[in-house]
């Protein structure tokens, strides 16, 4: 076992409990945090995972909070790391388990709270079943516990992010197929879990993702940012940059110099090549995607040494799945691939590890460092330095009382801005907030009507189409309420948010 990389795994685990009580993002954690809780309506759901706690709290009466889903979202990194570290034995016909890809693979996916808030949601689930279908997938002789997992991990896509579940199928289905191992009783053992859930949500709950899905068909198709070809589209200019960095280093590999200056040179003007596309997609305050491009490009000097690998198909196979995974998780993504690819660095991590491996190179212990030193950083400016959509955490130092018993640390400005808003909400169980302050109607320990989250006009229109009679609407300056004389029955306060945006507040008697 490597110490550094131990060393590593445990700073990283320490800065991330540090942060558990502090800070809370309104936008996104806000929808991650409404989605927990129990009689949080969810009509027409895009991502369904809130079932599960609904399910939950009705068997055992515990609700999961801020603090709750922090930890969820750990132990469900080091499940990750495990199955990770599975399949890396399946690849490699490994007799046993291999500690230190096992510490590599979690510091990669604690890499993923780099970008977005710390509480668990659908994007650090789908990394999670991702790890766990790629272990079970790959594993010789398959039994059919591996093939019931593998139909669960599916399953946990399809109620997390439906997108993936369907490129991850594909995937799956494929893979089978090459392997000649996709049959009539695979198919019964992978659809089986989710048969068996869906019917489970009925009986309990009233309601499942199959019935959800169908009824928010027509609100996906509103929504300008959720076309099929735009969210292609988003995935193939991640695939696009990742070729452009790789393929230098790969070229590069492939030329035999004579004369060690000339490659010198070369190597060079590949470093500033790398640099200028570094430059180019740097479109946001992060720097995650400098890690990303950096990594393919050591990927291309692995996939172009002079030395052709001759891989058998379960080889292929295995280097096909790493390379593939990030583009296949994001699919369905309305983000740039570079932001939310941070989150499936940790397949390119392996895919450089294992190409080192096909090839014999001893290199690991200059590259178990570097990878650990970069997963530290990640976590720390991710968490501390400089969490989304937050100040920095270490001024997340006043306590707010969000539900009976529930409290958390956050800034005086949020602070602030809350204990103004309070006033208005005081007999309201639940409040409409528009849009993208989800979190505003959470930390006040109220639900949303309908839905957990409103993100543009479109989702408003389709869910209130003969327009709002709620007594308190939150509205973020970001757009504006096409409601047809909403002004004109609506008292009228403005407020500021933190970051200097404005907030109206709509209320009538």
């Amino acid at each position: 076992m490597n110490k550094f990389l131990l060393g590593c795994t445990i700073l990283s685990i320490l800065i991330i409990l540090a942060g558990m009580n502090r800070g809370f993002d309104i936008s996104d954690e806000g929808l991650y945090a409404l989605l927990a809780v129990p009689d949080q309506e969810n009509i027409a759901g895009i991502f369904n995972y809130d079932l599960f706690f609904k399910l939950f709290y009705r068997i055992t009466g515990i609700e999961f909070g801020l603090i709750g889903l922090r930890i969820l979202r750990l132990i469900f990194y080091f499940f990750s790391a495990l199955s990770l570290g599975i399949f890396w034995r399946n690849i490699t016909y490994a007799k046993k388990l291999e500690l230190n890809i096992i510490l590599i693979s979690f510091l990669g996916v604690s890499a993923g709270y780099a970008f977005l808030p710390s509480s668990l949601s659908y994007n650090s689930l789908t990394v999670f079943a991702a790890c766990v279908l790629v272990a079970n997938l790959t594993m010789t002789p398959k039994k059919a516990a591996h093939l019931v997992m593998l139909g669960v991990s599916l399953s946990i896509l399809f109620y997390a992010k439906i997108t993936v579940c369907i490129s991850l199928g594909l995937l799956s289905i494929a893979y089978l197929i090459v392997k000649k191992e996709f049959n009539w009783k695979v198919i019964l053992s992978v659809a089986g879990p989710f048969i068996v859930l869906e019917l489970l949500f009925f009986l309990v709950l009233q309601e499942n993702a199959s019935m959800r899905i169908l009824q928010g068909l027509e609100q996906v198709q509103l929504r300008p940012d959720y076309k099929f070809f735009l969210l292609l589209k988003y995935t193939m200019v991640g695939i696009f940059w990742f070729v452009l960095a790789a393929l230098p280093f790969l070229i590069l590999r492939l030329i035999p110099f004579k004369n060690a200056r000339y490659q010198k040179i070369v190597e060079l003007l590949g470093l500033i090549f790398l640099g200028v596309i570094g430059y180019l997609t740097w479109i946001t305050d992060e720097w995650n995607h400098l890690i990303l491009i950096a990594t393919t490009a050591l990927i291309g000097s692995q996939l172009g040494g002079r030395t052709k690998l001759i891989l058998n198909l379960d080889q292929k196979l295995g280097l096909v799945i790493l390379l593939l995974m990030p583009f296949f998780l994001h699919f369905g993504s309305n983000v740039y691939f570079l932001r939310l690819g941070i989150h499936y660095w940790v397949f390119w991590v392996l895919a450089f590890f294992y190409l080192l491996f096909l090839r014999k190179v001893k290199i690991y212990k200059v590259a178990f460092p570097m990878i650990g030193l970069l997963s530290v950083a990640l976590v720390v400016n991710g968490i501390w330095i400089s969490p989304f959509e937050q100040e920095r955490l270490w001024r997340a130092t006043k306590n707010w009382e969000y539900k009976e018993g529930k409290t958390i640390l956050i800034s005086e400005s949020q602070h602030a801005m809350l204990e103004n808003l309070k006033k208005y909400t005081t007999d309201e169980k639940s409040i409409l907030t528009f849009y993208r302050i989800p979190g505003i109607a959470y930390l006040l320990g109220k639900t949303i009507p309908k839905s957990p989250g409103y993100w543009d006009k479109e989702q408003l229109e389709f869910y209130y189409p003969e327009g709002i009679t709620n007594k308190l609407i939150i509205n973020h300056s970001i757009d504006y309420l096409p409601i047809p004389g909403l002004g004109d029955h609506y008292q009228k306060q403005l407020l500021f948010m933190p970051d200097s945006s404005k907030l109206q507040v709509l209320w009538r008697d």
